[in-house]
């Protein structure tokens, strides 16, 4: 977001939005409209705690601080806070495995998305995942921004003892998936999981074989 592709004034989807808002306090800096689209109710009901400021909502300041601080101005996290809560217009349902995720929403085709360790997460097969990108490519303008966080090299990963499905991706196939839906400006940069030393992750091997992160930015042609 602050590349500058991304203007004032911009319309943002955040696609797989989660019970979490940290991954938005930048782009409200920019973008006037926000609308999280989100799969779970319990998550959709999690985010709208927080935008009404309910006395049982998530504590973010923490990352409203980390946040202001890394840009420059540490004083001004709580009127980041406010900017954020003003910014979001809507938390509707997302599919990402249907043609038209935001059924039955209509929006008119925003200038920038954001999805962050989402498609990995819904889609079972890589041909599932290369219908999900093409499906969220029709909801972004021509040249508007396409911003992804994906972890790599993961097959699953652990939760209070419940053990989920991961989509095992890597670099090339992203991009790949990318051009094919009619993206370039393709930029991906990867963190590799941080390492005990050679042959040893610092990963639990029951807990998750995380492989490292995948940090997305194109633009749709």
């Amino acid at each position: 977001m602050l590349t500058g592709v991304v203007q004032p004034g911009s319309r943002l989807l955040d696609i797989g939005t989660g019970p979490t808002v940290y991954q938005l306090i930048s782009a409200s800096r920019f973008c006037t409209e926000i609308v999280c689209a989100e799969y779970a109710e319990a998550n959709r009901a999690e985010v709208l705690k927080w935008i009404k400021g309910e006395p049982d909502a998530y504590d973010w300041n923490s990352s409203f601080q980390y946040v202001a601080g890394l840009e420059g101005d540490s004083s001004s996290w709580e009127a980041r806070k406010l900017h954020l809560r003003d910014a979001i217009k809507a938390v509707i349902p997302c599919d990402v495995t249907k043609p038209d995720p935001l059924t039955p929403h209509e929006y008119e085709q925003f200038d920038a998305i954001t999805s962050m360790k989402c498609l990995e997460a819904a889609c079972p097969t890589r041909e599932s995942y290369s219908e999900a990108v093409r499906s969220i490519t029709r909801l972004l303008k021509p040249g508007g921004t396409l911003v992804m966080i994906s972890v790599i090299s993961e097959s699953f990963h652990t939760i209070g003892g419940q053990k989920f499905f991961t989509l095992t991706l890597d670099e090339n196939f992203i991009e790949e998936v990318l051009k094919d839906a009619g993206f370039n400006a393709i930029d991906i940069k990867t963190f590799p999981a941080p390492r005990l030393n050679q042959d040893s992750s610092i990963w639990d091997s029951n807990v998750s074989d995380f492989g490292g992160m995948a940090v997305v930015h194109a633009s749709k042609v």
